[in-house]
């Protein structure tokens, strides 16, 4: 009986064993080194430093998130789809250098260049390359008669023994700057991807283009097997399937991190399952990355004196639409004119309801826009406001205020003679700033 009852135990201890070896292969994906790699994702963070008012976002949380995950697995590799910048009062003001400080304590591998990137132009932007300790790559984007702006088209890498190649491209849309020329990606893709293919496992687009450009690319450019998006600040919860390539995309300011798995055959080094989701931030559990909220506090309170500064009140929450309708409002009182446009693409975010502070403008329109006042016929405002013109009376010419990035599409689909332009020197965020403050909120005073 005693010999039986040892033997009894040693089959306990052994079964035991084994079933902790079981999960602990479970529990960590990348126990064979070659087979898995883990590819989290953001972009579109727009210097959202700070969590949003719904507690939603905050770099301090996602960087909780990727060094958790650096921390209990081998495999992860972490990319930045672009447009770090804008969005935020210490962007604003410090020209989104800060952005990359704290973006260098937040394990980034490997970024992008979104449009954003050069709205304050080339040498602004040759800061950001100097300010960064991670690489920053795009195929895209040339200085004209010079070559690539980054310093390269693409980065390898090699985690978790797999070995991944990199291509970098940047949307054709909003960059101005005569100082650039951007192209159309599909021939430097599959340029790159070719050289790549053969010396590489992995092979993710790190794209600034869109989820529309990128499912365009995956259906026309074979042998891609991860586009990671950015741009069109599309919540993609579940990947887009197209062909063999995995298309993904986490929204925007950092409200969600993505993760793809990835599944490698150890024969043929190439990828046999992929999977995706979106990760919500912040994660239950997790405390905000102390080393990346020192950072954030450090450059916060550097601008809380001059933008946390109480300017009015707004009764009902005004959607990001509706700011726009609210600064057309502004815009047509403040400078007198018949009509005003700000598209929504100049205009970040709404207004929340309660107290509206000089923050919660910089956060609307982060852009150092100036005024612009337009004499145009008829037809012309109904060719810019197309269903919105209202005529009252009529006039050989009616004004329209706008911004000046607003004011240079204008021209390009225009033909108006420079008598007919008012370019001033007014602000457009201190413009809207001094109104509420003259409003005591967003509504007009009675007879405004």
């Amino acid at each position: 009986m005693k010999r039986f009852r040892n033997l009894l135990l040693v089959a306990v201890f052994l079964v035991s064993n084994l079933v902790a070896c079981a999960q602990t292969d479970v529990e960590t994906p990348n126990a064979k080194a070659g087979t898995s790699l883990e590819i989290l994702h953001v972009n579109d963070l727009h210097a959202q430093l700070m969590p949003l008012k719904d507690g939603t976002g905050g770099f301090a949380n996602v960087a909780s998130y990727i060094k958790q995950e650096k921390t209990t697995r081998k495999d992860v590799f972490v990319m930045c789809a672009g447009d770090m910048v804008q969005g935020s009062a210490v962007s604003t003001i410090y020209k989104g250098v800060p952005i990359f400080d704290i973006l260098n304590y937040m394990d980034i591998d490997v970024a992008t260049f979104g449009n954003h990137e050069f709205d304050n132009g080339v040498e602004v932007a040759k800061k950001y390359l100097e300010t960064a300790k991670f690489p920053i790559i795009s195929g895209t984007v040339f200085l004209v008669n010079k070559g690539l702006f980054a310093p390269a088209a693409t980065k390898t890498f090699t985690v978790n023994g797999i070995r991944i190649g990199v291509i970098g491209a940047t949307t054709t849309e909003s960059i101005t700057d005569e100082a650039l020329k951007v192209s159309a990606p599909q021939r430097i893709v599959e340029k790159q991807l070719k050289e790549l293919r053969g010396s590489c496992d992995v092979i993710v687009l790190l794209s600034h283009l869109g989820v529309e450009e990128d499912e365009k690319l995956a259906s026309k450019v074979q042998g891609i097997d991860v586009i990671v998006g950015g741009h069109s600040h599309t919540v993609l919860k579940e990947p887009v399937r197209v062909g063999k390539t995995l298309v993904v995309q986490a929204g925007s300011k950092g409200q969600y991190v993505g993760r793809v798995e990835l599944a490698l055959d150890p024969k043929t080094h190439r990828v046999t399952t992929s999977s995706g989701e979106l990760v919500s931030i912040p994660v239950k559990g997790l405390e905000p990355d102390a080393e990346v909220a020192k950072r954030v506090k450090l450059w916060e309170d550097k601008v809380s004196s001059v933008v946390d500064v109480e300017i009015g009140h707004c009764e009902k929450s005004l959607s990001q639409e509706r700011t726009s309708r609210f600064i057309e409002t502004v815009l047509k009182s403040k400078f007198k004119t018949d009509f005003a446009l700000q598209e929504e693409g100049g205009t970040r975010t709404g207004i929340k309801a309660g107290t509206i502070l000089i923050r919660d403008i910089y956060n609307v329109c982060p852009f150092d826009n100036t005024i612009v006042i337009f004499k145009l016929k008829k037809d012309e405002i109904e060719k810019v406001l197309k269903k919105g013109a209202t005529f009252t009376e009529e006039k050989p010419f009616y004004t329209l205020a706008t911004n000046s990035y607003t004011a240079k599409g204008l021209l390009r689909r225009l033909q108006v003679g420079g008598d007919q332009i008012d370019r001033r020197d007014d602000d457009l965020r201190q413009t809207i700033i001094d109104t509420v403050k003259e409003w005591k909120g967003v509504v007009p005073p009675k007879g405004k």
